[in-house]
């Protein structure tokens, strides 16, 4: 159902001081027939996390027997009376903002937060005439086409969000930029800016966040970013075309926080300058090309590092700091060059939830593993040259979600009902190493509470029949089978897992049983 929300072009006069002073706390009364926008319960329509709250049609409980400032989403001067807040957010909204909208009438307006609705227009070139703004968010909101050039007229700004705005153009960034001295936030996630750094960036003194992740930007990465006084959160992800040439000694002294530049055409070694960035504590550098051995300084990062997909080579350190990585949450190093063998802190971490060492060249035996880490849930250490048994306590580890150990050169025997500990598994890849992996009686007891696999693949794990426990599974997608000793007929139970969409039997010893597979 479509409902059609009133908003009068005369409004504002209810609760703006600056017009009417007398009727600041009066009630709305007035309602010409102007319909500015429509809301729709839509299903479709989804409120972020971050945003704590439910998508709802804010514009529906707005009544005009109830004083303005008392509407949901708008907030007033609490001494003058004007409209100095308007947080539609979330609001269900939908269809253009037009040129004669009453928006652009709340001249005193601080803060305008149109997030997640679905306008589905261009953003209105009336924007600019709300000259005291400091606080505008249009992210995920349905805006296409051109960002106007009248947004340069907000010299107020502090923070500007247009991220998920994949139908932004932007050419214009540097003019729009260049005269927000006052900007604080800049999110164009998303935006299709299309052209190089602009260099009036280099203006904004005052930037403490700048985001600007797919946005098609090309040419030469200007080192002066990262001499901004005041940068903390930095994230220039997947802009391939960005290229960069960084040695030991460049300067970047800006006291960051975060920072994000995967997807680079770097070129060189990280610098030494961060080494002095105490307040570093989400790193991520993937696929930029950068080499040499992991400076000691990331081992002091304390929620995420992400160096996967360059060419780090060396050994990682033995002994590490572990009080300063309490928080650490997340370490992605795969795709590097690494060797050596794993060290006992990376399995003593108190909050680790993710370990991505793929694709590397680590070797020895995974004998540092213990259960005493609840946080754990997800290990990936496929394509190594790791060695020995799988060491039983890793079917300890309750909160495994995700654990691949593939192409490998572990032994020993494995027997599958130990996955019946871990209740949260949903990926387990053991395939192409020296296993054996036994499937007893027990895996037929259906008063086992079993895991709901998404993926399992065990080829190439010296299986000789179809484990039992999968009549339980509900979920399974994948399940690769192939490269054992399996004999006979494929069971019956298998034709009726409809769930499947990947089965991979081949190089075993079927004889029947796969003609409605």
């Amino acid at each position: 159902m479509i409902t059609p929300i009133m908003l009068s072009k005369e409004w504002h006069y209810c609760i703006c001081y600056d017009i009417f002073d007398d009727l600041a706390s009066q009630i709305c009364s007035h309602w010409p027939q102007s319909v500015s926008f429509v809301a729709t319960r839509s299903p479709k329509m989804h409120c972020p996390l971050h945003y704590n709250q439910a998508s709802y049609a804010k514009t529906l409980s707005w009544k005009k027997d109830i004083d303005c400032c008392q509407w949901d989403g708008v907030t007033c001067d609490p001494i003058a009376g004007h409209v100095i807040g308007l947080d539609l957010s979330c609001s269900q909204l939908t269809g253009p903002i037009t040129s004669n909208n009453s928006i652009f009438l709340l001249n005193r307006l601080r803060s305008l937060n149109l997030g997640f609705n679905n306008f589905s227009s261009n953003i209105p070139q009336e924007l600019g005439q709300l000259s005291h703004l400091e606080y505008l968010n249009l992210s995920n909101s349905g805006f296409f086409g051109h960002a106007p050039s009248e947004m340069a007229q907000l010299s107020q700004l502090r923070s500007i969000d247009l991220s998920d705005a994949y139908y932004i153009v932007m050419p214009n960034l540097g003019e729009i930029i260049a005269n927000l001295t006052e900007l604080r936030e800049l999110n164009l996630y998303g935006v299709d800016i299309n052209s190089t750094i602009p260099q009036s960036l280099m203006n904004l003194s005052s930037l403490t966040s700048l985001q600007l992740s797919f946005c098609s930007l090309y040419g030469k990465f200007p080192d002066d970013i990262l001499q901004l006084p005041h940068l903390r959160v930095l994230n220039i992800m997947f802009n391939e075309l960005l290229y960069a040439n960084f040695t030991r000694s460049s300067n970047w002294s800006s006291p960051l926080e975060v920072l994000h530049l995967r997807d680079f055409s770097f070129s060189g070694r990280l610098p030494d300058s961060l080494s002095h960035s105490e307040s570093l504590r989400d790193f991520s550098i993937a696929s930029c090309n950068f080499h040499g051995m992991i400076p000691s300084w990331v081992w002091n990062i304390t929620e995420l590092t992400d160096l996967s997909g360059n060419n780090f080579n060396g050994e990682l350190p033995s002994t590490v700091n572990i009080g300063s990585l309490s928080t650490l949450t997340g370490i992605y190093l795969d795709s590097n060059l690494l060797s050596g063998m794993l060290p006992s802190w990376l399995f003593n971490l108190p909050l680790l939830q993710v370990l991505f060492l793929e694709v590397n060249q680590f070797s020895g035996e995974l004998n540092h593993i213990n259960n005493n880490n609840n946080s754990l849930d997800t290990i990936i250490l496929g394509f190594n040259k790791i060695y020995g048994p799988i060491p039983k306590a890793i079917f300890g580890l309750t909160s495994l979600i995700d654990l691949s150990l593939r192409s490998n050169k572990l032994s020993g025997s494995v027997e599958l009902n130990r996955i019946s500990n871990l209740k949260r598994l949903r990926y387990l890849d053991l395939s192409a190493n020296s296993l054996s992996v036994t499937t007893t009686n027990e895996d037929a007891n259906f008063t086992i509470s079993w895991p709901q696999l998404y993926t399992l693949r065990l080829s190439f794990c010296n299986i000789t029949e179809f484990p039992n426990f999968l009549r339980s599974q509900k979920d399974l997608f994948i399940l690769d089978l192939s490269n054992n000793n399996i004999h006979g007929e494929a069971p019956k139970w298998l034709h009726d897992m409809e769930s499947i969409t990947y089965l991979q039997l081949s190089q075993n010893s079927l004889t029947g049983g796969l003609e409605d597979l």
